[in-house]
């Protein structure tokens, strides 16, 4: 018999350390009639992991140099990238956007912080809290960066649907006869959430806090993300890798405050939910009774249908994609062998319908032209959302052709991980949904969004065997090999992903002089007036919307465009004459300008152009004017005084 001393340290090994042949039918423990030599040799090797992983730092003795590398790793980076905060100045970009303004402290920041995560990756056994402590960084860097670093609300998108959130703070419901941001008024569950939130706080508006919606909602996922992980493997290596590289291969931008990132969080909650916990028992299903409810496994099943039900009623109001996104995986799953997702299935679908063709139902009907025009148009849909690469600017060619290589690259990851993986665990589960968004396409182009949007609602799913391309089995991954590619592979998508997120930031950036600008405008603006520009790229574009007209004519048809470009004199005097406006303002800013000229809707210099003809003209005058911005009225007509 072995010395009890001997035998308490085999009880202390962690049971993804014990080696197979030791494993009993649980495989936490050591099995009946095991020889006494393969016990001691599993105790030396524990040991010897132990001490390598920096345990034997921890019993009083100096840390070796190793551990102290690791531990410094981290800070370091965070001061690293604090300092790069200090030498970028946004308004010096160009049309590569934030990326050559980076410098070489906030690439080495990410480097060390990748580095570091692989290094804590291959540890026996991981830290699981220091890999969340990666991963938060990692989002940080990435994310917080524009938060900190711009002066304004990044994204025009983001200060539109701050404008949403001010008219439901303004008014007590919803108004139908509104025709801008109409689908807003269909959907309101996250503009009247954030309204009551809002006031509740205090604040006179939802601008302060939309700043840090980027990392809030990446913050966010790393919860459901783990669930689906877990419930499929034990394997932390490949859970907290697969978790790390999504943040590498989420590029796509819906992470500003919106209905999207609301909703895409309580899509990934819904499905982490089913996979875990109503599904079939897998790899990561829990058989013990729940410490919430303090019942049984049944108990615990009937909890988590309510909750599930719950996020489902909160997604059908709030968004008009997410519903059809969920019920497609929810239907693949149940079509494919998870019977037990009837019944949230079908109240999914119920709830989708009832909505749809009731609260919903009179902004459908007055635009299902549109959408029936687009149905089953694969090539059309799939196309729309990409830019016009012969009439784009250079530097917006390579932003595109970056980010669809980036794209390739991680479904071409995926694809490797999957062919590993699958020789050990058939799982379909996880490939069937990465795989369901793609018949959306099928549906509608989703005002040229559907494609990415699909890249999005697959890429939690695919990014899974990404992880497991490195990690295709509990015991692989330990070679040099694999511990090379995984920080090299992680390394180079950081470049991809800089592109792809921030290469069109001299749009999606804002000025103080830019938001001077247009508080200008709507200061001297009454009810009724006319707000044009060449698209909404700008800030507090929705200032009190429904009391304004507004004119976006770089949006307009091609032949339109033409004849602004022909003769903008006549066109915006027709445009802004006072049969049809009281009072009508045309701001023209920097980013409108980058904006047109990134997607090739104008030719290069087209709004300078156009400035420049308005202000020789006699029919317009200049109201006010910065460095990034200008504002012209047309001219009223001086009364005749009756005698």
């Amino acid at each position: 018999m072995m010395p009890d001393e001997t035998r308490a340290e085999v009880h202390d090994i962690p049971a993804g350390l014990v080696p197979d042949h030791m494993a009993g039918t649980d495989g936490a423990g050591p099995a009946p009639g095991t020889r006494r030599t393969a016990r001691a040799r599993a105790v030396s090797a524990y040991h010897a992991l132990y001490r390598t992983a920096g345990g034997a730092a921890r019993t009083g003795g100096w840390p070796t140099l190793a551990t102290l590398a690791r531990s410094l790793a981290l800070p370091s980076a965070v001061v690293l990238w604090l300092v790069s905060l200090l030498r970028i100045d946004p308004h010096g970009m160009g049309d590569l956007g934030l990326v050559p303004l980076l410098p070489d402290t906030f690439w080495l920041a990410l480097a060390l912080v990748l580095v570091s995560f692989c290094i804590q990756v291959y540890r026996r056994p991981p830290s699981v809290p220091m890999l969340v402590c990666h991963v938060v960084t990692l989002i940080a860097l990435l994310h917080a960066t524009p938060s900190l670093l711009y002066p304004t609300l990044r994204y025009s998108w983001a200060w539109k649907h701050v404008g949403v959130v001010d008219f439901f703070m303004r008014n007590a419901g919803v108004n139908r006869a509104l025709r801008e941001l109409g689908a807003y008024q269909s959907w309101p569950g996250f503009f009247s959430t954030n309204a009551m939130l809002t006031k509740a706080s205090g604040l006179t508006t939802s601008a302060g806090y939309a700043v840090w919606a980027p990392p809030f909602f990446n913050v966010l996922l790393i919860g459901p993300l783990f669930l689906i992980f877990r419930t499929f493997t034990t394997d932390q290596r490949l859970i907290w890798s697969a978790i790390a590289l999504f943040f590498l291969g989420s590029w796509v931008g819906q992470d500003y405050l919106s209905p999207q990132a609301c909703t895409f969080f309580l899509f990934l909650c819904v499905l982490a939910l089913c996979l875990r916990y109503l599904g079939p028992r897998s790899v990561g299903a829990p058989n013990v009774p729940s410490p919430l409810t303090g019942g049984g496994w049944r108990s615990t099943r009937l909890w988590i249908t309510v909750a599930t039900v719950v996020m489902m009623a909160a997604i059908v109001p709030t968004h008009q994609l997410t519903p059809l996104m969920l019920i497609g995986g929810l239907v693949t799953l149940v079509v494919f062998g998870r019977q037990r997702l009837v019944v949230p299935t079908l109240f999914m679908i119920g709830m989708t319908v009832a909505w749809d063709l009731s609260f919903a139902w009179p902004w459908l009907s007055q635009n299902l032209g549109g959408i029936e025009s687009t149905f089953g148009a694969f090539g059309a849909n799939a196309n729309s959302g990409f830019i016009n690469l012969a009439a784009a600017s250079q530097g917006q060619v390579l932003v595109a052709q970056v980010d669809r290589a980036h794209s390739a690259a991680v479904w071409v990851l995926a694809l490797l991980g999957f062919a590993r993986h699958f020789r050990s665990r058939r799982e379909l589960a996880l490939p069937l949904l990465a795989l369901t968004p793609i018949a959306m396409i099928f549906a509608n182009d989703y005002d040229g969004e559907m494609i990415f949007r699909i890249y999005m609602f697959g890429l939690p799913f695919a990014i899974f065997y990404v992880g497991a391309a490195f990690f295709p089995r509990q015991t692989a991954g330990r070679s040099w090999w694999t511990r090379l590619t995984l920080p090299a592979v992680a390394l180079l998508l950081v470049p991809g992903f800089a592109f792809s997120y921030y290469g069109k930031e001299e749009a999606n950036y804002f000025s103080d002089a830019e938001l001077q600008a247009a508080q200008f405008v709507y200061g001297v603006a009454p009810r009724g007036s006319l707000v044009a520009s060449a698209t909404s790229d700008f800030p507090w574009g929705f200032t009190n919307y429904e009391v304004y007209d507004y004119e976006r004519f770089a949006l307009e048809d091609r032949n339109y465009r033409q004849e602004v470009l022909t003769d903008p004199v006549g066109t915006f005097t027709d445009m802004m004459s006072l049969d049809k406006h009281h009072h009508s303002y045309l701001i023209l800013t920097r980013a409108q300008r980058f904006d047109v000229e990134m997607t090739g809707m104008m030719p290069q210099n087209s709004l300078s152009r156009i400035e420049q003809s308005l202000e020789r003209s006699p029919n317009f005058v200049v109201l006010y004017r910065n460095a990034d911005a200008v504002v012209l009225t047309l001219v009223r007509p001086i009364p005749e005084r009756t005698p």
